[in-house]
């Protein structure tokens, strides 16, 4: 079981179908190659009551990570990616963007079951709040290849000042 913290109060988690781990395993190696990090299940503290464990964190580059510390500063993320599953729909649809926003993490990325297949809808942080970029099917965002889908994830950090052109 996972469990999270939010306001002070414990949550916990089933583990993901296989259908979501799938997903997951799919979208982490799209966004591991090139010149990015993408960890699966790291603990991200938001702040002494909230702490979350997002499925895909994307680190900014050149993060400080303590390599044996179950939780990391939200500070280190650039990208989280929640996949929603029918336990979690409230909680990724309109609690987390709410807290990863407050924590200043500059993307996040949701996944949506539709049809036979899921869709990612990428937002970015404006104003202290996340503004929807981008909405893709995982098999086209996939199809892309790796060139098109860093070149727009750089350029997105670019923006936030992450990274350099």
């Amino acid at each position: 079981m996972r469990r999270e913290l939010h306001d002070g109060v414990l949550l916990g988690f089933p583990p993901p179908s296989v259908g979501h781990q799938r997903v997951e395993r799919d979208l982490l190696l799209h966004l591991s190659h090139g010149q990015m990090e993408a960890i699966p299940g790291i603990g991200i503290v938001i702040d002494d009551a909230n702490y979350r464990i997002p499925d895909i964190s994307v680190l900014r580059p050149g993060a400080e990570v303590d390599e044996s510390a179950n939780e990391q500063a939200a500070a280190i993320v650039q990208i989280v990616v929640e996949i929603v599953s029918p336990t979690s729909a409230d909680t990724d649809r309109v609690v987390k963007p709410k807290v990863y926003a407050r924590a200043g993490i500059p993307e996040y990325w949701r996944v949506e079951p539709q049809g036979e297949g899921h869709t990612v809808l990428m937002h970015e942080l404006q104003d202290g709040g996340y503004v929807q970029t981008r909405q893709i099917a995982v098999r086209d965002l996939l199809a892309e290849g790796w060139e098109a889908a860093s070149s727009e994830v750089r350029c997105s950090m670019c923006r936030s000042g992450a990274v350099s052109r």
